[in-house]
């Protein structure tokens, strides 16, 4: 009895979800700027994201909500970066029974600043400031109840919350 009562227990915390999401990040656009002293690199990113039903119904009014995370660097600053977040909403009519749909997130512009060689900032600073994306949080919502949700890493959750 005990034996059956372990085999069971994960079925019973598993949590089931009725749209699989994937995100993966594709860059969109990178350019590189000399400036004074420095190389200025811009990417602009964004993910691709991939919505499908895992049920045998259609899901109606479904509202995909995201939130990007990534912390924004400044050039000749000891400071830390500072964590920022980019949010959006994407809405589909009707997801047919199994269908599948791909969105794309807006996008992000990310830099990075290096100064040249033998140069330094006076304050102490890196010769190198860079953004960088700290990951993706994805939500799906169908009349109004949570029906699927993607993160990356999966442990975002705990540093970070979800603000509608």
């Amino acid at each position: 009895m005990v034996a059956a009562l372990l085999v069971t227990m994960p079925i019973l915390s598993a949590q089931l979800s009725d749209v699989e999401i994937s995100a993966k990040r594709t860059t969109l656009d990178q350019s590189k700027e000399r400036g004074n002293n420095t190389t200025t690199t811009t990417k602009e990113i964004a993910y691709d994201l991939k919505i499908q039903s895992k049920t045998f119904q259609v899901i109606p009014k479904l509202e995909i909500k995201y939130m990007v995370f990534y912390s924004d660097a400044t050039a000749g600053s000891k400071d830390e970066a500072v964590l920022a977040s980019v949010k959006g909403t994407e809405s589909i009519t009707d997801l047919p029974s199994r269908g599948k749909v791909t969105l794309q997130t807006k996008p992000i512009s990310l830099s990075s600043e290096q100064l040249d060689g033998n140069w330094y900032y006076g304050n102490g600073a890196s010769s190198r400031a860079r953004d960088a994306v700290k990951g993706v949080w994805i939500r799906a919502y169908s009349e109004g109840k949570m029906v699927g949700e993607y993160m990356n890493p999966s442990t975002l959750d705990k540093k970070n919350d979800w603000k509608e």
